[in-house]
């Protein structure tokens, strides 16, 4: 069968509404009549707020520097965490008899303190000012309960803010410290090693290479003093050894031959001279490379005034007497002589020694040279390894010094926490007793019941007009091809005019419910 078409115009849809008030009006008195009941039968939800200050240190940072991290999300975080731990929620469920109702009395301790960790809410605001700040948030039933809960929250907030300040201070100066023990110990030991490396090489550093140049050349100077030394002493012991071996000559020609001390005389005078010269060349050598006061200058002078006396007692011997004086003189010049040769001797054995003693010296100056000019050699490898030594004490020593300033700054941190002079948390406003809770939301209750009943409403309404198949005005046969042959107005009776007289007065009265509860929940959801 076709389906009749209909005109659906403005005054259909008003006349079909009117029609079927009623199929609008009870389930939008229904839904308003749900969502009252809702609102007080929904367990209601109160919300106490504790707004806190992040307050900067009071002493200035160029002056002590804070060593606690900056970050105040990362910071609320870590004392979320201690706050919301088991030992200090346990002590707050047990001061404010939380769960406490028949209902919570079958929860575990774990899903208690679960429900209490989803109650409580931080979030990081900004305050009046562009200042940090946050916000501690509680949830419950009880609106006094709420209130103290939310400001113990914030309290234990604040004292575990202090504490972890205080204990993130003191554990980073405990840090440094053992750093600054473990580099001390290892500055003192790298001390040590260069203390070490210089007695081991005393001699050959870099800062003696200057006196070790020095103390070469004047070795070098001491070894050719003592090389003409030895030459000249060698020159001093061919003399002597030629007037020791002139005298022996002539005290054993006087003995075998028993000569006259005439002969001795003139043989000594003719033999004075040759030495005194020889004498008088060395004493020049000798003097032109020491002073007056030189032992060889002085017992050279001391030889050269000798043989001067002699020859001037053998000159004027001759002179003296007669031949038995000139015999006993003879005697006496041959003991003289014999004195003498005893003399020369003892000086050639002095020479000698001498002479022994300057080889000594010569060959120790020898040995000296030779040592100081291995110190010089060895002296750049030394200066490449106390620099390496060096540098890493420098370094060490660098780093030490840094760490102990950051360990004073780190002191000064922690007397700075300890006096509470550092960043705090001040309660900028303390929780209030809510008086009007926050779950159930009345305003969405209240707009979704009215969407819900008129939206029921109009539905039903139009599932039954869609439904209805009736003929109801003669528009409805245009396009059917059937003629209209007789209308028939309605027959108003007395049965007819009763049951329109009882259905003004019910919409009446549906219409005055449905705006009573209209106004009824509109003051629920203004008023709480």
């Amino acid at each position: 069968m076709q389906r009749r078409k209909r005109s659906i115009n403005f005054e259909y849809l008003c006349n079909l509404a009117w029609q079927k008030r009623f199929h609008i009006l009870i389930p939008f008195i229904c839904s308003l009549m749900i969502g009252i009941v809702l609102s007080y039968r929904l367990p209601k939800i109160y919300e106490a707020k504790t707004l806190i200050l992040v307050e900067p240190q009071r002493v200035p940072g160029e002056f002590v520097r804070n060593i606690v991290p900056q970050d105040i999300r990362s910071r609320i975080g870590t004392i979320s965490q201690q706050i919301l731990s088991r030992s200090n929620l346990e002590k707050v469920i047990d001061e404010f008899q939380l769960f406490s109702e028949p209902q919570h009395q079958k929860l575990y301790m774990e899903d208690k303190l679960e429900v209490l960790r989803d109650r409580i809410s931080i979030k990081v605001s900004k305050a009046p000012g562009g200042a940090d700040a946050f916000s501690i948030i509680y949830r419950g039933a009880v609106p006094e309960t709420v209130m103290q809960v939310a400001n113990t929250l914030s309290t234990l907030f604040i004292e575990g803010s202090l504490q972890i300040r205080e204990e993130q201070a003191e554990g980073t100066s405990s840090f440094i410290d053992e750093e600054l023990e473990s580099l001390r110990s290892k500055l003192g030991r790298i001390e040590s090693e260069l203390q070490s490396y210089r007695m081991r090489h005393m001699g050959e550093l870099p800062e003696q290479l200057e006196s070790n140049l020095k103390f070469l050349e004047t070795f070098r100077v001491q070894m050719e003093e003592r090389k003409e030394r030895l030459k000249s002493e060698r020159n001093r012991l061919v003399i002597a050894d030629n007037e020791i071996e002139q005298l022996k000559f002539n005290l054993d020609r006087d003995r075998k031959s028993g000569a006259s001390a005439e002969s001795a005389g003139s043989e000594g005078a003719s033999t004075g001279p040759k030495k005194l010269e020889l004498l008088k060349e060395e004493l020049k050598n000798l003097q032109s490379s020491y002073t007056e006061k030189h032992p060889s200058v002085v017992q050279l002078k001391r030889r050269i005034d000798d043989i001067e006396k002699e020859a001037h007692a053998s000159v004027s011997s001759p002179v003296q007497g007669d031949k038995p004086d000139s015999i006993a003189k003879a005697g006496v010049a041959q003991s003289s002589a014999e004195r003498i040769l005893a003399e020369r001797i003892r000086q050639r054995a002095m020479i000698f020694s001498s002479i022994n003693g300057l080889q000594e010296d010569i060959t120790r100056l020898d040995r000296q040279i030779q040592e100081y000019q291995k110190r010089i050699e060895r002296t750049p490898k030394r200066e490449e390894e106390l620099f390496s030594l060096k540098r890493d004490h420098d370094n060490m020593q660098s780093a030490y010094k840094s760490l102990l300033a950051r360990k004073i700054e780190a002191d000064m941190a922690v007397n700075m926490e300890k006096k509470k002079k550092g960043e705090q948390f001040q309660v900028l406003d303390y929780a209030k007793l809510p008086e009007k809770p926050v779950s159930p939301n009345l305003n969405k209750i209240f707009v979704l019941a009215l969407a819900v009943g008129i939206g029921l409403g109009l539905s039903l309404l139009i599932a039954l007009d869609f439904a209805d198949e009736s003929i109801r005005h003669t528009n409805d046969l245009d396009g059917s091809g059937l003629p209209i042959l007789a209308t028939i107005p309605k027959c108003r009776t007395v049965k007819t005019a009763r049951r329109s007289y009882m259905r003004k007065l019910l919409t009446f009265c549906s219409i005055s419910a449905a705006c009573m509860l209209t106004i009824i929940f509109a003051y629920i959801v203004m008023h709480g």
